[in-house]
């Protein structure tokens, strides 16, 4: 096993290393490796190697699962030589959804970045549909340049990036133009409070992954899993309020039709819903109940489930000034039950309702 992950890395990386245990030294192939990882991270990749050096591949397993439900990466945010170690130890195609996630895309970045590495056989994963836990996080621009320069011989990464970058600026147009019209969606009544409520896309989501803006102090970094293909990118700020640990696997809803906007360099696609005093010295989450379903979609009394109105397109919400017509009348009532106009929020076939810590405050 020492031979296959000195070759992996030194392919990686730098190819004059004498150890891989303690002194790996690389340099950036989609993620750390070693020496670009913090002191806490090479404590815990010096924890796996030893791990994986004195267990059996069935309790690696085990522990790979445990940790990858609520990861992308054995390691941090981005591949370590904990995900290298792990792969060359436990490539198989019998594994929980989570480690078999993780091997695809290992599986990916190594055979991608270091073709004639004396890699693992390489595995036909076959993934489900819908996969539960952590998906990957995408590949920046930073990234997409290296690949494509340690890629010349293997064109699956490389020639999707030339394509990219030769494409004349009026073909782009060209392009852009050719695209189906987005489907008409029936006027919106923005002078009644309930109906532009009704046009709001409200979702049960639950944060799966958190992290503190690295540029802003105020900020967490969510991914946001609301039932859709990848879980949403969200910025929230909440650091005066919560910790990373408070964030994650809480149960939370986000205004999911909201325009996308870049917030200090992070794409947020949606906002979280909290209860605030009025000086927002406290700011609480709303609480769906518990046994929501992750996607749900939220509705005011009185209204029927089965016919709800179709969400509003970002550009409409926008357009029509539709959040801001609705948040001055979301608040909690005396018993901390989410309402708008004083209509509670409600849940298809759920008794319980949406709640909040604070009584009587807004919404937010």
């Amino acid at each position: 096993m020492d031979k296959a992950i000195i070759d992996v890395v030194s392919t990686l990386g730098n190819n004059e290393i004498a150890s891989w245990r303690m002194n790996v030294e690389c340099r950036k192939v989609g993620g750390l490796l070693y020496t670009e990882a913090s002191e806490e991270e090479k404590a815990e990749i010096c924890m796996w190697q030893s791990f994986v050096a004195s267990k059996p591949e069935d309790e690696i397993i085990m522990a790979l699962d445990k940790v990858l439900r609520q990861r992308t990466f054995v390691v941090g945010h981005r591949l370590s030589l904990a995900d290298i170690v792990c792969y060359i130890r436990c490539a198989t195609t019998s594994a929980p959804v989570a480690v078999l996630r993780w091997l695809n895309l290992v599986q990916k970045i190594t055979w991608t970045a270091a073709p004639n590495a004396n890699l693992p056989q390489k595995l036909d994963l076959q993934l489900p549909a819908n996969i539960s836990g952590p998906l990957p996080l995408p590949i920046d621009k930073r990234q997409k340049n290296h690949f494509a320069k340690v890629t010349q011989n293997n064109s699956d990464i490389s020639d999707k990036i030339k394509a990219k970058e030769t494409i004349p600026t009026h073909d782009k147009k060209k392009k852009e133009k050719k695209k189906a019209p987005t489907p008409a969606v029936a006027p919106i009544d923005d002078s009644d409070v309930k109906t532009a409520f009704a046009a709001l896309d409200v979702r049960v989501g639950q944060i799966i992954e958190a992290w503190p803006h690295p540029e802003a102090d105020k900020l967490f970094c969510e991914k946001i899993d609301i039932g859709e293909e990848q879980p949403r990118t969200i910025a929230s700020g909440l650091r005066a309020h919560y910790s990373v640990e408070d964030l994650t696997n809480r149960h939370v809803l986000i205004f999911a039709n909201l325009k996308a906007r870049t917030m200090q360099g992070f794409r947020s696609e949606g906002m979280v819903l909290c209860a605030a005093t009025a000086d927002h010295s406290i700011v609480k989450f709303l609480e769906p109940p518990a046994d929501a379903a992750i996607g749900s979609r939220v509705y005011l009394d009185g209204t029927d489930p089965l016919n709800l109105l179709p969400a509003a397109t970002p550009s409409q919400v926008q357009k029509k000034k539709l959040l801001e017509s609705v948040l001055p009348s979301l608040c909690t009532d005396a018993d901390g039950v989410a309402c708008c106009d004083g209509k509670p929020f409600l849940l298809p076939d759920k008794g319980s309702p949406v709640t909040a810590p604070l009584k009587n405050a807004p919404i937010s």
